[in-house]
């Protein structure tokens, strides 16, 4: 379910932030961001920060794939590592799945204190009742993430907006999260927070289909059309009106409506505007790649006059959507770090005793299997 937001924590962190590298925006103005290409420069920063080398010998392990040695050859996988991250994966999904309560709720509102007790009860009762034991996902949901968490530091659960008809959180990939790279570990301490998502080219038209529901909800036609017409070679030749037309009728081929588009969902704390003292939050959603927007290249096209909204290169741009960072995604940890991008997991900590003992394992089967041999030795060929 969606936390209450902590309010304050920071202590105005926002309010020291230096404006946006273009020099358009300024402390009070409301919005740190006014083209695509600024908000892709921190992106990229990012990315640079993330460190996921080690994460496919991870993989590899925890799927009981053999590995390769230069001594010893093919060495088979017996499952040592995959054991024991479930073993740890099923402790923590029984506690978090089997509890009788998620929540304690406490109110003050009875005649007195044995009456307030009294109500707290059945309201947490209700609360686990008519709220948890409805979350259809809640199982999947969190087995997904705590997986996450042991096999690499962290798992994570987002919402898809405050205003989404759905209140239960979702897991996405821990590979798919990245804050700027100043961030520390949980949302509180998100100054900028991305997610890399991927969309079909036939879901991005839908986004912009009906023209005052995405009006409504932050997607921005144009752009999003721009990037249909230059997903395939072959819309390329047609103008925004005719491709908006093919995808609407369903003319488009097969190949064209399946293609794949990478997008970068970003967070972003707000500077505060004048007068006020809380933090907000804005969604932004930009190509992941520099893709043309509007016949030149994102990072050309940026816009200096206040108005000119439109031709920032946002594909989907909401505005002081949320009052913080932790009403958008709640981090899982396995263990404490001072930064996100630090930390060793529980997979990475007992990796290195699983090699180990399939190597150990290995070499004892191997002479169990020298020892049963039987040699026969004759003097010539024709003696069999």
């Amino acid at each position: 379910m969606k936390k209450a937001p902590r309010k304050n924590i920071r202590s105005s962190r926002v309010s020291r932030k230096t404006p946006a590298p273009d020099g358009t925006r300024r402390l009070g103005d409301g919005c740190r961001f006014n083209n695509a290409f600024d908000l892709w420069a921190a992106y990229q920063q990012a990315k640079s920060c993330r460190d996921t080398t080690g994460w496919a010998a991870l993989v590899q392990s925890y799927d009981r794939l053999p590995r390769k040695d230069g001594d010893e050859g093919i060495i088979p996988n017996f499952g040592s590592l995959r054991y024991k991250v479930d073993l740890a994966q099923t402790t923590f999904v029984d506690y978090a799945i089997e509890r009788e309560r998620w929540a304690k709720v406490d109110t003050d509102e009875g005649e007195d204190e044995g009456n307030s007790a009294l109500w707290s009860e059945y309201i947490s009762t209700a609360f686990h009742r008519h709220c948890i034991k409805k979350w259809d996902d809640r199982a999947i949901t969190v087995m997904l993430s705590v997986r996450d968490m042991l096999m690499f530091f962290r798992g994570a659960m987002m919402w898809d907006s405050p205003k989404s008809c759905c209140v239960y959180p979702k897991s996405v990939s821990i590979g798919s999260i990245l804050p700027d790279k100043n961030s520390g570990m949980f949302p509180c301490e998100f100054d900028i927070l991305f997610v890399e998502e991927r969309y079909t080219a036939v879901e991005m038209f839908r986004k912009v289909r009906d023209e005052e529901c995405s009006a409504k909800s932050g997607w921005r036609k144009n752009e999003v059309i721009d990037i249909l017409k230059h997903s395939s070679s072959s819309l390329t030749q047609w103008s925004n009106e005719e491709i908006f037309t093919r995808f609407g009728s369903g003319s488009a081929s097969q190949s064209e409506r399946d293609f794949a588009i990478d997008v970068v969902k970003a967070y972003v704390v707000e500077y505060p505007k004048d007068g006020e003292s809380e933090e907000v939050v804005s969604c932004y959603i930009i190509p992941a790649t520099q893709i043309p927007m509007g016949g030149k290249e994102i990072g050309l096209s940026q816009s200096t006059e206040e108005d000119d909204r439109n031709q920032s290169g946002f594909l989907c741009h909401k505005e002081r959507c949320m009052d913080s960072m932790e009403m958008a995604i709640s981090i899982l940890s396995s263990g404490i770090a001072r930064s996100f991008f630090e930390g060793k997991s529980y997979a990475e900590q007992v990796y290195l005793t699983c090699n180990t003992y399939d190597l150990v394992m290995y070499r004892v089967l191997q002479g169990i299997e020298d020892d049963m041999r039987v040699y026969i030795e004759s003097a010539t060929q024709e003696q069999f």
